[in-house]
């Protein structure tokens, strides 16, 4: 009986730290494994991040690209409402080429502040020089849809009328747009913005 117990603890003794380790092991595979999964999960929202911020670049680029379309189209129309009203038409032809080369001009501004990137905005902020510019030049914009405006309160023809209050519509609709990306743009967190936002 001796012989059996001596034998039992003696397997015991043997078995314990075998057991031990192989369980140790086995928390530590599985430890390496979850590790491993979380640094898979990590990169894998990291990007998804990735791809819907330049998605997201991407749009407002084609936005842009569509208002530059639709602003070029305005601008044929009036050209071709200059040319039937010999009064007023170099004032409504000057106004298409200045609201063109304005609505451009903040598009390119736009652009530029978009291109800083998500480390820089949260350290310094949005470009605030790109946004300002693109806000005087949207309050010149909208200055001219004014002037546009008393323009047509000029011609004669009804038809032209007509078709210049659609193109003031279309340019109304783009100044929204557009008033509505500088305010998104300039939002956001940052640890220096208003430092920067001082001296801008």
């Amino acid at each position: 009986m001796r012989i059996l117990i001596s034998a039992f603890l003696l397997a015991l003794v043997l078995y314990a730290p075998a057991s031990a380790q192989q369980n140790q092991n086995q928390a530590q595979t599985r430890n390496e494994g979850e590790e491993t999964a979380l640094q898979n999960q990590n990169q894998i929202q990291e990007m998804t991040q990735a791809q819907e911020e330049a998605m997201g670049i991407g749009n407002e680029l084609q936005m842009g690209e569509m208002r530059r379309e639709q602003m070029q189209q305005v601008s044929q129309e009036m050209n071709q409402i200059a040319e039937r009203n010999q009064g007023v038409g170099q004032q409504i032809r000057n106004m298409a080429q200045n609201q063109e080369q304005n609505q451009e001009d903040i598009e390119q501004c736009l652009e530029r502040a978009q291109e800083r990137s998500g480390f820089a905005r949260f350290f310094i902020g949005p470009n605030y020089v790109q946004l300002r510019t693109a806000e005087e030049r949207l309050q010149q914009h909208n200055k001219n849809l004014e002037e546009l405006v008393q323009l047509k309160n000029q011609l004669q023809n009804e038809s032209d009328i007509q078709r210049l209050e659609e193109q003031i519509r279309i340019m109304e609709q783009i100044s929204e747009e557009l008033q509505e990306e500088i305010k998104s743009e300039s939002k956001g967190f940052s640890l220096f913005g208003w430092l920067f936002r001082m001296f801008n």
